[in-house]
């Protein structure tokens, strides 16, 4: 699962980040970027699906104090706070997931309307890596000469 995913992308980065450019080919290079991005669009779409099958599943969440429902999924990679909102109650605004330290208020004309909110995080950076400049601002940052 995810966890065989991290590893692979940490085994590619290390090998673009550790590797001198002069032995590490333009074109190699390039494909490790690419089964990069591949992987995370992967780790993206495991992450979406949950969403997707706990908001499937959102009617037999619903809390009855409040008539929402908010659920949260944790592994060692992430944890995924999820609100979906059934009552339409204005009072109900927004949800505090206190065991996780993280919570929202919405706008009020969003109180009122069909609506979930997915907080995603991730115990690893899945941002970084997207940028198209980020291993070639590592490399020519490797190739300089220390200033003595």
């Amino acid at each position: 699962g995810g966890g065989t995913i991290l590893q692979l992308l940490d085994e590619l980065e290390i090998l673009l980040s550790d590797t001198p450019p002069d032995e590490l080919p333009e074109a190699t290079a390039f494909q490790y970027q690419q089964t990069i991005w591949d992987l995370q669009e992967l780790l993206s779409n495991i992450n979406n699906k949950a969403t997707d099958i706990l908001l499937q599943k959102a009617i037999d969440l619903v809390d009855i104090e409040t008539g929402n429902m908010q659920e949260v999924v944790t592994d060692e990679n992430i944890t995924l706070c999820l609100w979906a909102n059934f009552n339409k109650n204005p009072r109900f605004k927004g949800y505090a997931f206190v065991n996780h330290n993280v919570e929202f208020e919405l706008p009020k004309p969003l109180a009122m309307s069909d609506i979930a909110v997915r907080i995603l995080h991730t115990h690893y950076d899945h941002i970084s890596c997207r940028s198209p400049n980020f291993y070639t601002h590592q490399r020519a940052f490797k190739m300089k000469p220390a200033a003595v």
